[in-house]
């Protein structure tokens, strides 16, 4: 009995100081964005992005904050931590799920570039797997694919909507 009461006790005090946050992760403006490849290569995927055709923003807010004169460390930048998860799939079925580990990120807007997520080296890999380097092409298996972009906050509390990129390979 003794031990559950200490248990609550910890959960509401974590509970009560928990920051609350909210935000989105949108790809080109959106939170589900259909891109049209130019070749079948993950390679010209990558370059979209690092050219500045496809760009992912990942935005949060935290409800909570204390106003500077009641903050405990004045002058602190104010931030949290945040795991990008990935999840990859072909054809609806999903060939990974990787999550990076934990960042702290200052609120407000922030553009991300594909390595904070694990999409590019998950894609190069797949179907390409148990060949030797020099022979890996690159080139993406047909059919359709989904990118589920998450940003899950580890100390705080709320939710960043999800963000997701949908792609067809012929």
């Amino acid at each position: 009995m003794k031990n559950l009461i200490i248990v609550l006790l910890i959960q509401s005090a974590q509970a009560l100081y928990a920051q609350n946050v909210n935000g989105k992760i949108t790809i080109n403006g959106d939170d589900r964005t259909s891109l049209d490849l130019e070749s079948p290569y993950v390679v010209n995927l990558f370059k979209s992005f690092r050219d500045g055709e496809n760009k992912i923003i990942f935005f949060y807010e935290g409800a909570d904050y204390a106003k500077p004169e009641e903050e405990i460390l004045p002058g602190k930048p104010k931030f949290d931590f945040f795991k990008f998860k990935t999840t990859v799939k072909h054809n609806g079925k999903t060939i990974n799920t990787s999550e990076r580990e934990p960042m702290p990120y200052i609120p407000g807007d922030m553009f991300l570039s594909p390595e904070a997520f694990n999409f590019v080296p998950v894609l190069g890999r797949y179907m390409q797997d148990g060949l030797a380097y020099e022979n890996n092409t690159g080139r993406l298996a047909p059919g359709e694919y989904e990118i589920i972009l998450e940003a899950i906050p580890v100390e705080s509390e709320g939710e960043i909507s999800r963000g997701l990129i949908v792609f067809n390979v012929e």
